[in-house]
């Protein structure tokens, strides 16, 4: 049976007691328009403030049950939740049970674990790349390959199960912590984050329109010149943006956002609480750039959602959206996954997910009620242009496929196995299956074409030791056999080592040498410690050994240094040596981190300063 069939079966037949495995959505699949086809929402994302590695930007909800989104309808990229749910894993009742399902929601996504009552550690579920979950005394301690993230309990989102991050820590070292105020019987609402780089966000509440969880002002702030203030109350000078709303029915949504310079983006609203249009309008501009018509559903987790129907662009462009939705299950709203979308030329787009029934071992009795579980798919199964070429995507486990077993389909769910494009040039994926991350990666060219593969290794064995490369590849064959290969760092998961395909019998190598630092903060805050690239080494004729010497001696050795400034740690300046001449390049920044200017090594400075 082919996912499409399995998805046509499971609607047509409503099966009383079967149950869907579909964890919160981890991936998009976004259209022209900007629409997600796995949820239906507009995949929304708008930056108002940006200074060094500090940012607000609204983006599309986190959906998270008995959660209040920060702008509205919207939510930001510092919104991020835990949230926990009840469930029965050997049942298949995700809606109750002994068992623990905890996803950890960010960017519009989330990413999944689930744990049975009887075990200590819990499994990643979601097939979005390594990530582990630990919790200790009440505190979840999510980390993956970006970042560490620590979460604390929440006010009245608690009653949901839900928690909001405290503490983010990025493999480099640079932190940032989370502040949160609360009220009696209120949600927590953020009001600062603090990096260790130097920039503070602060978020001001109490907007036109708003509620107690709506954001009126927000501002950044230089922490390497001046002190966070202890109210988060945005000061003078400070880089600041605003917000007001307005209400559709019981819905709180935004109504503008003005920048730092003082522009204003508008957002305009018809219709009811359950069918509504939302015009957007630039700063400056007289008419709606989007104007998206909206249809407000309660989701598979019961929490309301902006489901895009159509949408109509100002340079005449329009979109029709119709969805796909899984089996029909009793108890159970069926979530949405895929669909098509057709333009005003009548020009059709499909995406399409796959439902499978899960595997089951041999047995002598028949499979009945709560053993009867759907599968969908991470990602899309079949896509189809407007003109009708096809590119198909393949997520069955290739163990279970070899060896079916003595009921239900023959496709164990997992992450992208192969994908075919439509000249039939494909991509196989080989995972390890300990952590589900790809070790060897073929694109296998067009029949016909006689050219040769291209295969990307990348080691195995995946721990919490090695979490921050575990992705990164470790050898890149190209078409012609022509091979690089790559070392990582354990403690911050930099490159250490490039050696790159032989040129002339010589294959050219460059070492990487990070330091730490600490960046200089206003008052007695004194941050832990960033590692940054500090030294390249290469040599221009010879092989580099295995002790960095060039094999053509000193005199062959390229040196490439990097400096950087006490507070924020910009880039200050680099300096290349070789051949017994030092060129240096030098930058300037004002106190946002936007550089102002740059000298070239022509100007031959001694230092930069």
């Amino acid at each position: 049976m082919s996912p499409l069939q399995a998805q046509t079966t499971g609607e047509n037949e409503g099966e009383g007691g079967a149950s869907i495995e579909a964890p919160p959505a981890e991936q998009f699949a976004v259209t022209e328009g900007g629409v997600d086809m796995r949820t239906g929402r507009y995949a929304f994302s708008g930056t108002d403030l940006a200074a060094g590695d500090m940012s607000l930007t609204r983006q599309v909800t986190n959906a998270v049950p008995g959660f209040e989104d920060a702008f509205g309808q919207l939510s930001h990229n510092w919104s991020i939740v835990l949230w926990t749910k009840s469930i029965d894993i050997d049942a298949g009742n995700y809606d109750s049970g002994p068992d623990l399902r905890v996803s950890v929601s960010y960017g519009g996504r989330a990413t999944t674990f689930e744990k049975q009552a009887s075990d200590i550690a819990f499994t990643h579920v979601s097939k979005d790349g390594y990530a582990i979950l630990t919790e200790s005394s009440g505190i979840y301690t999510f980390q993956n390959e970006a970042a560490t993230i620590v979460f604390q309990t929440d006010g009245s989102c608690a009653a949901w199960g839900c928690m909001l991050a405290s503490r983010v820590t990025l493999s480099d070292g640079t932190h940032y912590a989370l502040e949160y105020e609360t009220s009696s019987g209120q949600q927590a609402r953020l009001r600062s984050v603090s990096g260790s780089r130097g920039f503070a966000l602060l978020l001001e509440y109490g907007a036109t329109g708003g509620g107690w969880d709506q954001v009126a002002k927000a501002c950044i702030v230089n922490t390497a010149l001046a002190v966070k203030p202890s109210n988060n109350v945005c000061p003078t000078g400070a880089m600041t943006s605003s917000y007001s709303y307005t209400s559709l029915g019981s819905m709180v949504m935004l109504a503008s956002a003005t920048n730092p310079a003082n522009e204003t983006s508008q957002f305009f609203y018809s219709g009811t609480a359950t069918d509504y249009t939302m015009g957007f309008r630039r700063p400056g501009e007289a008419q709606d750039w989007l104007t998206n018509t909206v249809n407000v559903r309660t989701n598979e987790i019961g929490r309301p959602d902006h489901i895009v129907t159509g949408q109509d662009f100002v340079d005449g462009r329009a979109f029709d959206y119709t969805y796909s939705y899984g089996p029909q299950v009793e108890g159970q709203i069926p979530p949405i996954a895929g669909g098509y979308y057709i333009d005003n030329e009548d020009r059709r787009v499909d995406v399409e997910y796959g439902w499978w029934e899960k595997p089951h071992p041999p047995s002598p009795t028949p499979i009945t009620c709560c053993e009867l579980q759907w599968q969908l798919t991470p990602g899309p199964v079949l896509i189809r242009d407007a003109l009708g070429r096809e590119t198909t995507m393949n997520y069955c486990d290739p163990n279970v496929l070899a060896n079916p077993p003595g009921a239900g389909s023959n496709c164990l769910v997992t992450a992208l196995q192969t994908y075919e494009m439509p000249e039939e040039n494909s991509v196989k994926l080989e995972r390890d299956w300990t952590t589900g991350l790809v070790y060897r990666t073929t694109q296998i060219a067009k029949p016909g074409s006689n050219l040769p593969n291209l295969v990307v290794y990348t080691p195995q064995g995946c721990t919490a030791a090695t979490i921050k490369h575990c992705s990164k590849p470790g050898e890149v064959k190209d078409a012609r056999g022509y091979q690089t290969d790559y070392t990582y760092s354990d403690a911050h998961g930099g490159v250490l080592t490039a050696i790159q395909p032989a040129v002339g019998g010589v294959r050219p190598q460059i070492n990487y040498q990070y330091q730490q630092l600490t960046p200089a903060l206003a008052g007695s805050v004194t941050p832990a410690p960033i590692w940054v690239l500090w030294r390249e080494f290469s040599c221009m004729t010879s092989a580099m050994g295995t002790s960095g010497n060039c094999g053509a001696g000193a005199g062959d050795k390229v040196v490439k240094e990097y400096s950087y400034t006490p507070g924020n740690l910009f880039l200050l300046g680099t300096t290349v040596t070789a051949n017994g001449e030092t060129l240096r390049t030098c930058f300037e920044y004002d106190q946002w981190g936007r550089k102002i200017s740059e000298t070239l090594p022509a100007a031959n400075l001694t230092s930069c300063s």
